[in-house]
């Protein structure tokens, strides 16, 4: 600049403008010539900033009295007064400079009156601000979900998610799945929101592990549980209580003997008491090697109320009857459970003892119920042949009666003392 400076200065004081017009000749030096020009633009700014003068003094006061506006709505709304919260924003949008969030809001009063057509309104008329349309849809979902609208929230979330782990949409996402109890979906939705960091590690473990139990529940069919089970993660896979939810839900589907297997080789390497329960209850392809390995354990876990209770449960199989119930009595002395007492009654009934079976059944339910039963105290002889025997005794006092009762008198005539007797006898 300082040299374009020294090179144009001289230029400017030595040469000459000349000005013809209407028969006038002017000649300016080229310096003054450009201060005139200067001095000309500056005064048609000038006019022109007071032509606009009145125009601008008033919106600047309109824009000001909105934006009053819009803090004395944002107010309203946070203190629940949304009627006046309403009519304070929609009545400073049109002048608003930012029009959007005043709509925005006022849908947020509109929902709190419980008017969902004004809400829609209002948001439709925020939406149609080019850049505030991803926002807009979030605030629509947002107030779906809190009127309860869970389906259509659900659809614009999903459509609104790109993958890309946005933390406002990921939340939004998996409050609407856990108000729908989607588990299978929050689940599957749990790994973004630790990496997006909505939820801590351990609670982004147990919605993960919550959802994959929830999938495996509610399969229908087995190639449908398969292929959930196969879709869980290999250290999940390994997890005690995902082993007892698939073997669960094999046995509601009939399929039990399906994964007998994969639970007894769980157990021969890592026992668990929670897999082992679920375990004992299902059907074996190879019944003759799980019983080998059932006494195995008889050995290695005596003291095991499952195991005695599994033990049990074989022996019914087998129809050992006797066998069966010292292993269920075993069990429930080791761990009382409703369970084991409906089966020793199942084994004590089959066995012939139909006082002690009800009585099992009994503490079974109130096992069931959460009760404190009562003990088992009934021996386990055949009792109902026991007491037919004792009614057979008490119904022959005929000689007792006889020896007790009066002599007859002297004078009475030997069939007036066979009368007697006879209705001795007969009473």
């Amino acid at each position: 600049a300082a040299l374009l400076s020294v090179w144009a200065l001289p230029l400017l004081t030595e040469g000459l403008v000349v000005v013809r017009f209407a028969g006038w000749y002017v000649e300016l030096r080229v310096i003054v010539a450009l201060a005139l020009i200067v001095l000309l633009c500056l005064g048609l700014w000038g006019v022109v900033w007071l032509w606009r003068l009145p125009g601008n003094v008033v919106r600047n006061w309109v824009e000001k009295r909105a934006q009053a506006q819009l803090e004395l709505g944002m107010l309203a709304l946070s203190e629940g007064d949304f009627a006046k919260a309403e009519k304070a924003l929609t009545k400073s949008a049109p002048h608003s400079m930012t029009p959007a969030l005043n709509y925005l809001a006022a849908a947020q009063a509109a929902q709190g009156k419980g008017k969902e057509s004004s809400r829609d309104k209002y948001l439709d008329r925020a939406d149609s601000t080019p850049k505030a349309k991803r926002p807009v849809q979030l605030t629509r979902a947002e107030l779906l979900i809190a009127s309860g609208d869970l389906a259509s929230a659900r659809e614009i979330l999903e459509a609104l998610d790109d993958k890309s782990n946005r933390p406002r949409v990921l939340g939004l996402l998996a409050r609407c799945y856990r108000n729908q109890e989607d588990w299978h979906a929050l689940g599957q939705l749990a790994p973004r929101l630790k990496k997006a960091q909505v939820v801590d590690e351990e609670a982004a473990d147990e919605l993960e592990r919550r959802g994959y139990k929830h999938g495996l529940a509610s399969a229908e069919q087995w190639s449908e549980l398969d292929s959930r089970w196969s879709e869980l993660p290999k250290p999940l896979r390994a997890a005690p209580d995902m082993l007892a939810a698939y073997g669960t839900a094999a046995a509601s589907l009939d399929k039990g003997s399906e994964v007998e297997l994969l639970l007894r080789k769980t157990l021969r390497k890592n026992w668990s008491d929670e897999v082992a329960s679920v375990w004992s209850e299902l059907p074996s392809a190879t019944p003759e090697k799980r019983r080998k390995q059932l006494q195995a354990w008889l050995k290695d876990l005596a003291d095991n109320a499952i195991v005695q209770y599994a033990a049990g449960q074989d022996c019914a199989a087998q129809q050992q009857w006797d066998e069966a119930v010292a292993h269920f009595e075993r069990s429930l002395d080791l761990d009382a459970t409703a369970r084991a007492s409906e089966a020793l009654g199942y084994a004590r009934e089959r066995s012939g003892n139909i006082t002690a079976a009800a009585q099992a059944y009994k503490r079974a339910l109130a096992l069931a119920a959460g009760r404190e039963p009562e003990p088992l105290m009934l021996p386990e002889g055949p009792a109902d042949e026991d007491q037919s025997e004792v009614s057979d005794q008490a119904v022959e006092p005929d000689a007792q009666f006889d020896e007790a009762s009066p002599e007859t008198d002297e004078g009475s005539s030997d069939e007036d003392a066979h009368d007697d007797n006879s209705r001795h006898q007969a009473h």
